[in-house]
């Protein structure tokens, strides 16, 4: 379900262009022709953290959702964030 959202054309690897692929993990992806393991959220705004999506869309609603934005100590409080 997670590869029809981020290639709803079908996979392709990022390094050969190959169509092909074996799941690893959830959200990890090995390409048939060259070996090369892609992910999901690759390229994407939550590629380098820990933080679950809910969390990420929660934070993008409530910014959007402000009249006059929002700073990250407001943001940090609304979320339960830590430092």
């Amino acid at each position: 379900m997670k590869v029809q959202l981020r290639w709803p054309d079908g996979f392709r690897c990022p390094r050969c262009g190959g169509g092909k692929f074996w799941p690893q993990r959830v959200i990890l992806l090995h390409c048939a022709a060259c070996d090369y393991q892609s992910s999901v959220i690759a390229a994407t705004i939550s590629q380098d953290t820990h933080a679950p999506l809910t969390l990420w869309f929660r934070a993008i609603w409530y910014i959007t959702s402000q009249k006059n934005g929002t700073s990250a100590l407001g943001l940090q409080r609304i979320l339960g964030l830590g430092s």
